[in-house]
């Protein structure tokens, strides 16, 4: 995606993946980290161990996968075999898009799926005895492995894998005393480690097992604060809710809550009209379930069943939205158009594609199990953490981490890329500002709910910490536009002195900086308007236009004009006698 206002991204790197896509400098960072422990480690060093890349949900560590397969390819001239493998199908579709974008752009690899599939041969066409001098690539499911592993070579070299299910921990001991599961069988963990070679486990949350096990090497990549880039947590609500009513209740004032946001939502960026912030309207749900073990828990069918009656109870409520232009309220009816379930579970095969497309209908996803691994819903907005899991070990607190980390993916990849196509909206006045930003904003605001206990209130203290307000990214968003984008609303450069002609206008050359003092008029009254709850742009748009004047040398229209404050403006008036007209004798010019 290329920028239509600024030349280079300040985030990117120099290299880029097969389809062009531009790599960040910390996703640099962390190939580089793999491939250096790669290279610092012999066979007998890789042997029954597994390295962790951790590295922040919707950071990109399956975006990565092609550049460190692409860097391990080329360190040497040996031809490689390389197996790239995750529990979740959804995963493994975006790593078998990123493998066909590498094997296209070179002429080196042979690329096997688990299934025949977009030009791509099956592993199971693979013949072993007669193997061509090309570096070979292998990507296939659990579930295909369960019972078709013995089609793969015996050994690789490199094996990626995305997502830790299943390889929580290295032996029955660890998996008792740190995770309290007792009945660890290992079929995973001692698969990959069978097949030799430099193993790569992707994973936001490691669990305590892994980070005390000696099997276990992780490779934590510091991401520096990157509020540049991250979405934010707009609300939190933390329930005790202990009855299956009390479920049901905190459910509908949940749905409630999502729908009201949403309608708000849609009804501003109709007002905006852009183009690019449309394509983002839909917005999404999660709501993860009890398993039918939990008494007073509620199934996913009886959530959908819920959703279905409380939509038909809502349809033609009139819910009350404001306009932020004219600050009047407007009563918009619902027509029961924006509450649509879907469940994905063992008997509900339902298609991811459905809640991430805009095209479909369906924007609330129920799940059980498949809610905590990997689920990558780019414009999920709220999330319900409905299981409360009370008697679950402390060790388990990954689990629900791992669900909360469904909400650190910003659709807009980063706040620049959204500065970027905001600013193409047209002219947008001082006065709109604030609320047009926070409606292209809004597209990456989330909402937690979960219920009360010791696992989930853990957990949310972890991510609580590694994700902004509200606030801080409407800061980390207005310092960008000025600092960065160098831009402010209503500059058109020009500025119209008196009358109409056209040798009356002179260029516009007021910033908040005074070219005569230290401008503490300026801060003073720039802080006043930051006091009164205007945002940093609109303050400092203000502040300009209330504080800084244009300053000329002699007459108006020499072209020799400064940005200077209205005191030093005063002075220097006074001084040079500007008060004069322009060709009077007494008239000074400015040294």
């Amino acid at each position: 995606m290329k920028l239509k206002h600024l030349n280079k991204h300040p985030h990117h790197g120099t290299s880029t993946i097969s389809d062009g896509t531009v790599v960040y400098i910390y996703q640099e960072e962390a190939c580089d980290t793999v491939i250096n422990d790669i290279k610092s480690k012999t066979k007998k060093d890789n042997k029954g161990h597994i390295n962790i890349l951790k590295i922040p949900t919707g950071d990109g560590k399956t975006f990565i996968t092609e550049q460190i397969v692409k860097q391990f390819i080329d360190l040497d001239t040996k031809y490689k075999t390389i197996f790239l493998c995750s529990p979740l199908l959804e995963v493994l579709e975006d790593i078998k898009e990123k493998m066909i974008s590498l094997r296209d752009s070179r002429d080196d690899i042979m690329l096997l799926f688990d299934k025949e599939e977009r030009g791509v041969d099956g592993i199971k066409s693979y013949d072993k005895n007669h193997s061509m001098d090309v570096h070979k690539i292998f990507v296939f499911s659990d579930k295909w492995a369960e019972t078709n592993h013995y089609f793969l070579p015996e050994k690789c070299d490199f094996l990626g894998r995305d997502e830790s299910k299943g390889l929580t921990s290295s032996s029955s001991d660890e998996a008792r005393r740190y995770l309290s599961e007792y009945n660890w069988q290992g079929k995973w963990y001692k698969r990959i480690i069978s097949y030799g070679g430099y193993v790569l486990l992707l994973n936001a949350t490691p669990t305590d097992a892994q980070y005390n096990s000696k099997s276990f090497n992780i490779l934590d990549i510091e991401v520096k604060s990157n509020f540049w880039k991250k979405p934010f947590l707009n609300e939190h609500n933390a329930l005790n809710a202990y009855t299956k009513d009390d479920k049901e209740l905190e459910l509908k004032r949940f749905i409630y809550d999502f729908l009201h946001k949403n309608l708000t939502y849609r009804y501003k960026v109709d007002l905006i009209n852009n183009k690019s912030l449309t394509k983002h309207k839909k917005k999404s749900v999660i709501i993860k379930c009890s398993t039918a073990n939990a008494y007073d828990g509620l199934l996913t069918w009886q959530v959908y069943d819920i959703i279905e009656e409380y939509n038909k109870e809502l349809t033609g409520t009139i819910f009350n939205i404001q306009n932020p232009k004219t600050k009047e309220i407007i009563k918009h009816k619902y027509e029961g158009d924006l509450l649509c379930p879907m469940i994905k579970d063992r008997d509900n095969e339902g298609r991811l594609k459905y809640i991430n497309s805009s095209h479909y209908k369906e924007n609330i996803l129920i799940v059980c199990e498949l809610g905590t691994y990997g689920i990558n819903v780019k414009n999920c907005s709220h999330l319900f953490l409905l299981r409360d899991s009370k008697d679950q070990h402390i060790g388990k607190v990954y689990t629900a981490e791992q669900l909360y980390g469904r909400l650190k993916r910003n659709l807009w990849n980063d706040w620049i890329f959204m500065i970027d196509e905001m600013l193409n909206t047209p002219s947008i006045k001082v006065e709109d500002y604030d609320w047009i930003r926070d409606t292209f904003m809004d597209v990456a605001s989330k909402n937690l709910w979960f219920l009360r206990t010791n696992v989930n209130d853990s957990a949310f203290v972890n991510f609580h910490t590694e994700m902004p307000n509200r606030k801080e990214i409407q800061d980390t968003i207005d310092d960008l536009v000025l600092d960065l984008f160098k831009w402010k609303p209503d500059s058109n450069g020009v500025m119209v002195s008196t009358g109409s002609s056209e040798d009356r206008n002179y260029d516009d050359v007021r910033f908040e900086k005074c070219d005569c003092c230290d401008n503490l008029i300026f801060d003073i009254h720039y802080e006043k308007l930051i006091q009164r709850g205007y945002s940093k742009v609109v303050s400092m748009t203000y502040a300009v236009k209330d504080v800084m004047q244009n300053a000329h040398r002699h007459t108006r229209d020499d072209g020799t004009q400064r940005s200077i404050c209205f005191s030093c403006h005063a002075i220097e008036t006074r001084e040079n006698k500007h008060y004069l007209v322009s060709d009077h004798p007494d008239r000074k010019k400015v040294a």
